[in-house]
């Protein structure tokens, strides 16, 4: 077989594996129990490290700057809490080579579980498997996932399709569809 269908048949393989897993899995309960508690805890020592650095009403206007995200990041750190692997040094706010690094050690600490047996001993195989999946897959959605951007355009998008939503149902209800109704909904 080539180089390239034994990777397409390498991938398709661990795809299958992994899907298997998730199966089996409480999703919500994970979410509930493991995720949400952690995301919340980063949110408040977050803010708590923010207004230590701007002040108890946020009145310092502090243009925001790399040089900025170390303050905060170290005030973070000087509360007890600790940054994640991927950003925890501290001396440059270029962390691309930490985030890989980081997601490389996840790769392999999965890898054994997804890939076949006869793969698994492949060294060759762990390693182009690792980089494929770490720096071609998780590396692009990790960076999408953190950019302020994309949150901000999904909120608005929901937002606006519930409010569509509300003045359709709204409409149906009264039995009626005004011509600004009509208007307002083409223009969302």
């Amino acid at each position: 077989a080539s180089f390239p269908s034994a990777v397409t048949d390498t991938v398709h393989g661990c795809l299958e594996t992994l899907l298997k897993r998730l199966e089996g899995m409480d999703l919500p309960s994970l979410v509930i129990r493991r995720i949400l508690p952690r995301l919340t805890l980063h949110v408040e020592q977050f803010r708590s490290s923010e207004t230590a650095l701007r002040g108890a009403g946020l009145e310092r206007h502090l243009t925001q700057s790399e040089e900025l995200d170390l303050l905060l990041a170290s005030r973070y750190v000087g509360k007890g809490a600790s940054l994640h692997p991927a950003v925890e040094n501290l001396s440059t706010t270029f962390t691309k080579q930490t985030e890989e690094t980081h997601l490389r050690s996840l790769v392999d600490a999965v890898l054994p579980f997804i890939l076949s047996p006869k793969d698994a001993n492949s060294k060759v195989v762990q390693i182009v498997a690792r980089e494929l999946v770490a720096c071609s897959v998780l590396a692009p959605i990790t960076n999408l996932l953190s950019d302020p951007d994309f949150w901000n355009q999904t909120i608005a998008r929901v937002v606006s399709d519930f409010y569509l939503q509300c003045e359709l149902a709204s409409d149906r209800l009264s039995g009626r569809r005004s011509y600004t109704t009509t208007v307002r909904c083409i223009k969302l």
